[in-house]
């Protein structure tokens, strides 16, 4: 039993999906950074191409006053 669940977790360490955080700065609230998020779960991405797509496009898309920073 626990030679399954290592297995399961040494998988899991293998398959390294990317991630985009957003930085927020400025206005009311500050300074503020978290993971980009689809209905309430992080979304994560198989190629680092695919990841840097979504990213260009929403850092062309968010406007306003504060500094937006989407990598």
């Amino acid at each position: 039993m626990r030679r399954m669940r290592d297995a399961q977790r040494n998988g899991q360490r293998e398959r390294r999906m990317i991630r985009i955080r957003a930085s927020v700065s400025g206005g009311v609230t500050g300074s503020r950074q978290s993971w980009l998020k689809s209905n309430g779960e992080i979304r994560e991405f198989e190629s680092l191409t695919e990841a840097k797509q979504v990213a260009a496009e929403l850092t062309a898309t968010m406007k306003g006053p504060a500094g937006v920073t989407i990598r």
